[in-house]
């Protein structure tokens, strides 16, 4: 496939604005490998088109792609229906309620609720920015779960399975062998494996050919989240939620939400 090299230039410098949280015309040049004139032409040309705002001699990316974001994210059918059924779990349970979908191998997070007893409202926005790798959350498993397995494979050999905490899954036939697990009990368990002293209960959300769409989670606290809850009463809570989604994406009717 033929890739135009100047958008690849102006990609690689919109991640690095991204990654440094703004930057000058040097520090990206050396953070890319770049000549400082080519980057300055990059950037005056983003500023021009209002993609960046100048705060002295740094760069930084403009609210634009909020805007840009926030049009993706709603013109979302699994986003706009599944909202009601986060906020619900949320309030329900306590914990942190979110939604994943999985794009080019990674986990892409697009909402997540706060319940009363999860953790910081910081946590939270980490974890809502940019990509993440599958394996390491319970949403990520239970998409893996779903996906055909040339798919997973090419997912592992791509992206690799790195250790977020010591209790990750990080080798592949592990993985496999609770996959199928996970497709067998409908639901997947990170056990501390994203974050240290946080449980998740994942759930994939299928259509009706059993497609995986992608997953909703609700995590909490290891210490509030104990093994009578985390393997009886919140995992069907979670699934009772995902089927909700499921019957209201065929209907596409997201004013009229089903309650437990």
């Amino acid at each position: 496939m033929r890739t135009l090299k100047t958008v690849e230039t102006t990609l690689d410098i919109i991640e690095a604005l991204q990654e440094l949280d703004g930057a000058g015309v040097s520090e990206l040049a050396s953070h890319l490998d770049l000549s400082k004139g080519g980057v300055y032409n990059h950037l005056a040309t983003l500023h021009e088109r209002e993609y960046l705002v100048k705060d002295g001699a740094e760069y930084r990316l403009s609210h634009r792609f909020f805007n840009l974001g926030h049009t993706v994210k709603h013109r979302t059918d699994l986003y706009n229906i599944a909202k009601p059924e986060l906020e619900h779990l949320a309030e329900f349970t306590g914990g942190h309620a979110g939604l994943i979908i999985e794009e080019f191998g990674k986990a892409i997070y697009l909402h997540r609720e706060i319940g009363n007893q999860g953790v910081s409202e910081e946590f939270s926005a980490r974890r809502l920015e940019g990509s993440d790798h599958l394996h390491v959350s319970s949403c990520g498993k239970a998409i893996l779960a779903h996906l055909p397995l040339e798919y997973v494979e090419w997912i592992v050999e791509t992206h690799g399975l790195p250790a977020k905490t010591p209790d990750t899954i990080t080798d592949v036939d592990s993985l496999l062998v609770e996959l199928v697990e996970i497709r067998e009990q409908g639901y997947a368990i990170s056990d501390e494996e994203a974050v240290q002293g946080i449980r998740a209960i994942g759930v994939p959300i299928l259509d009706t050919d059993d497609n995986v769409l992608g997953a909703i989670a609700v995590s909490r606290p290891k210490s509030q989240l104990p093994d009578e809850l985390a393997y009886g009463l919140l995992p069907q809570l979670v699934i009772e939620a995902a089927n909700i989604i499921e019957v209201n994406l065929v209907t596409q009717n997201p004013s009229q939400v089903i309650r437990y």
